[in-house]
């Protein structure tokens, strides 16, 4: 992949959360999820837009047998930067990564931090498996992170793709990948994402011990690889 340029907007909210998994102060879900891996009735987390802009985009010739590849730690730091930065922080020659949590269909726990398919299925092959849903059938992905620090801003980046159906015929149904497609991210208000070289990333800042996400793609079906949190320093 090529560098990170440009800076990428920020809009800084102050979450109101209390412990995970308690009792939160919920926003009702529009979506009834019936999920054993959802332990909690609503969201408690406000979702900041930071999509990553200027990531290099594979061409849509290309044909995808394996999952995109990770962000180099160059475009990582880049992106860590711009949440520093529009948070009204001096940059980091080199941005360490703090209090990593890496989420997979594979390993779908980290501590009390989780991942969740509602509607969709998981595939647990290594290294890291996958978790496919089809939007329309009501499938969507939870995402439970914690502990948090109070008042520490976090970047969050998920691995995913987006596949759009077409009738061919009556017999016949095509599916094709769909590049840059966008992605609605739920926490105390509804945001849309776009994806970019299969990558969907955006920040928060905590107000509490606790935050709870729920993403589903705009495209008809969505595959999710790898959920990566870190806390920017």
């Amino acid at each position: 992949m090529k560098k990170i340029l440009g800076k990428v907007s920020l809009l800084v909210c102050v979450l109101c959360l209390i412990s995970f998994p308690g009792a939160w102060g919920v926003q009702k879900l529009t979506t009834k999820t019936s999920s054993s891996q959802s332990p909690t009735p609503g969201l408690t987390s406000g979702v900041v837009s930071i999509p990553p802009a200027s990531l290099s985009r594979t061409s849509s010739a290309v044909v995808h047998t394996r999952a995109p590849a990770l962000l180099s730690a160059q475009e990582k730091a880049a992106l860590i930067n711009d949440v520093r930065a529009q948070s009204g922080k001096k940059r980091l020659e080199v941005p360490p990564a703090v209090n990593e949590v890496v989420l997979t269909p594979s390993q779908p726990s980290s501590g009390n931090s989780w991942l969740g398919c509602v509607k969709g299925t998981f595939y647990a092959n290594p290294p890291h498996g996958r978790a496919d849903l089809v939007r329309n059938d009501g499938g969507q992905y939870e995402l439970g992170f914690a502990p948090l620090r109070r008042g520490s801003f976090y970047l969050v980046d998920c691995v995913v793709e987006s596949y759009k159906q077409k009738v061919t015929s009556m017999a016949s149904v095509s599916t094709s990948m769909e590049e840059n497609a966008q992605w609605s991210v739920m926490g105390t208000q509804e945001s849309i994402l776009t994806q970019e070289d299969g990558h969907m990333c955006f920040s928060f800042r905590a107000g509490g011990s606790s935050a709870h996400f729920v993403i589903k793609p705009k495209a008809n079906m969505g595959r999710l690889y790898r959920v990566e949190l870190t806390r920017v320093p």
